[in-house]
């Protein structure tokens, strides 16, 4: 009958409303992210998580991404997160004691940022703050 018909519609109203509300940080974020078309770094990387409720500082981010196998012991990242578009390598150069050194520098893309935030998530957990 159309009452009921109405009710289960209201009911339905209702639960697609607190999905929505559900999703919205989440939305805000991918949004937030998707802004931005600049590379970060790993101690802005940690700031963000933070920013998500994850309690993570820079050196303990690096610590848990060689632990997950994403960089490698020098803290760059292994070619297949590279190829997925994850990070970016800058290579510079530096002059100490009259000798030139090269440096290679990690970079997180907006979506190795959603990459990272979901499996610290996964793996941390986030708090109430």
């Amino acid at each position: 009958n159309e009452q009921e018909a109405r009710k289960a519609a209201e009911v339905k109203i209702e639960e697609q409303q607190l999905q929505l509300e559900e999703q919205k940080p989440k939305v805000e974020f991918a949004d937030h992210v998707s802004e931005s078309e600049n590379l970060i770094t790993m101690e802005y990387m940690a700031k963000l998580a933070n920013d998500e409720h994850i309690n993570v500082g820079r050196n303990k981010l690096f610590s848990w991404l060689r632990e997950k196998k994403i960089l490698k012991f020098d803290n760059v990242p292994y070619q297949s997160f590279i190829d997925n578009g994850y990070f970016k390598v800058k290579e510079s150069t530096f002059r100490r004691n009259n000798k030139v050194f090269t440096q290679q520098t990690t970079y997180v893309t907006g979506k190795g940022q959603i990459h990272i935030i979901k499996r610290l998530k996964k793996d941390f957990g986030t708090t109430t703050e």
